[in-house]
């Protein structure tokens, strides 16, 4: 796995993986960098469960996160 992350201006960044796929970040104004780790450790856990329960009938499903920071 590789990827960068690089500032685009002001207070953006933006994460690139290998595949050239993007994800922004802003720390003032979206998603900061901590929160997006906070909802990616949500998402692996939500794909685990989802990869869990094929072939199940499943409408919806979400994580819900909290953090404090240290």
């Amino acid at each position: 796995m590789e990827g960068k992350v690089e500032w685009t201006g002001a207070t953006t960044l933006s994460g690139i993986n290998s595949d050239g796929g993007r994800i922004s970040l802003d720390w003032e104004n979206g998603p900061s960098p901590m929160q997006v780790v906070l909802q990616c450790a949500g998402a692996c856990s939500l794909i685990d469960l989802i990869e869990g329960v094929k072939g199940r009938e499943v409408r919806s499903a979400y994580v819900e996160l909290t953090s404090e920071r240290a």
